[in-house]
């Protein structure tokens, strides 16, 4: 996901914050103690079930293929039948025979969540903040992320939700649009006032017209040159 909204025009840079997941494994010294184990026998035996080597390689006429066997245990599962000594008798002691092995985070003292009304996320969530290149249309750059969301929900595993926490944008377009109703209601309190200073419904009809028409050119203008989601350039007073 990170690369592909990385890709996208505009966007400087993604990144990501959250826990890692990881095999945790807590000891329980009493089984330990009661087969004449330590703790520096356990973390030896679990590295060296775990060593990732290569198997050797073919040698042919013209080739030579290495052979690197996927040896790695990523699972709570193979770590649990994992024979870390040996009883008296021979028997393998296994690593589930002296420890608790679960599938978890690298540190569980910290989790990361978030609140958004109407939904509850059900765990821990994995943050993507996405940041927009500098001159970059703010508002662009977030209609493009939004359009990629089915595509990247598509991709994602059922027990994953893809859920927008903040989006900068939003907050761009309402205050453009308040700032454009604004305009509307100070032209019509500017040709009430006329209207009544003046007290002819001709002479009123020439600001009337004339009002709307200096501000449609000002503000194309001002689109055309600077709005692109951030604070236009402005010349210092000499």
């Amino acid at each position: 996901m990170q690369q592909r909204i990385a890709i996208l025009p505009g966007v400087s840079q993604v990144n990501v914050y959250g826990v890692q997941a990881a095999v945790r494994i807590k000891a329980d010294p009493a089984a330990l103690a009661s087969r004449g184990l330590t703790m520096d026998d356990l973390a030896t035996a679990i590295k060296s079930g775990t060593v990732y080597s290569g198997a050797g390689q073919f040698d042919g006429a013209h080739r030579t293929f290495v052979l690197l066997p996927n040896g790695q245990i990523d699972q709570a599962e193979g770590y649990r039948n994992l024979i870390v000594a040996r009883n008296k008798d021979g028997s393998p002691v296994f690593l589930h025979d002296v420890a608790e092995v679960y599938e978890g985070v690298q540190d569980e003292r910290m989790s990361r969540t978030f609140w958004i009304r109407g939904f509850n996320p059900p765990g821990s969530v994995v943050v993507l903040a996405v940041s927009r290149q500098a001159g970059a249309n703010a508002v662009e750059v977030a209609k493009s992320v939004k359009a990629l969301f089915p595509e990247l929900r598509a991709s994602l595993p059922g027990s994953i939700t893809l859920v927008p926490v903040f989006d900068r944008s939003q907050s761009i377009v309402s205050s453009v649009a308040d700032v454009q109703w604004t305009l509307v209601i100070a032209f019509v309190l500017v040709v009430l006032v006329i209207y009544v200073f003046l007290g002819r419904a001709t002479d009123t009809l020439i600001p009337a017209v004339a009002l709307p028409l200096d501000a449609r050119h000002w503000i194309s203008g001002r689109r055309r040159h600077c709005f692109s989601g951030k604070r236009c350039p402005s010349r210092r007073a000499r």
